[in-house]
């Protein structure tokens, strides 16, 4: 995720795999080319080979293919999420008051590697809700970026963990 355009009226953050997808569309088109080359050669187990290694990158590639745009607007007095997958568009709008801040969430995988992902934190009543701005955790160094970058439009420069006291 990367700051797309940070003013006083609107803080704008982006996520497009582009790498991602072309990287899996290469792996999409060079099994079925292969296969295909040698079903055109006479061996019908390359069908199976077009349609196995075609079908599991095209799997990945709805699987792990999304992107996110995030627009906090102070002039509306709003914040929204637009996330675009390939079966479709969904978009989240709030009240900008409702957020208190941001925060980096942590988690570790099977390796003990530690991985992050920005985080908004809601005002709810007598508690706080977390609403992760993406929904998967990475070991990229951006997450203290975007945190910090929401958290100085929004008038807060901390990076803590943990929500403030209400």
């Amino acid at each position: 995720m990367k700051i797309i355009r940070d003013t006083p009226d609107q803080l704008i953050l982006a996520s497009v795999p582009w790498l991602l997808s072309i990287l899996l569309t290469a792996i999409i088109l060079i099994f079925v080319a292969v296969g295909l080359s040698l079903v055109f050669d006479g061996d019908l187990m390359g069908l199976f080979f077009a349609i196995f290694g075609g079908g599991i990158g095209a799997a990945c590639f709805v699987a792990f293919v999304r992107r996110v745009q995030v627009i906090f607007d102070r002039r509306q007095q709003t914040f929204t999420i637009r996330r675009r997958t390939v079966f479709g568009y969904k978009e989240n709008t709030r009240a900008l008051g409702d957020v208190d801040h941001a925060l980096i969430e942590h988690t570790t995988n099977s390796d003990g590697q530690r991985l992050d992902r920005p985080t908004l934190v809601m005002r709810r009543g007598g508690g706080d809700l977390r609403m992760p701005i993406v929904t998967t955790y990475s070991n990229s160094n951006h997450s203290g970026d975007i945190v910090e970058a929401i958290n100085r439009w929004m008038g807060d420069g901390d990076l803590d963990s943990e929500p403030h006291a209400p």
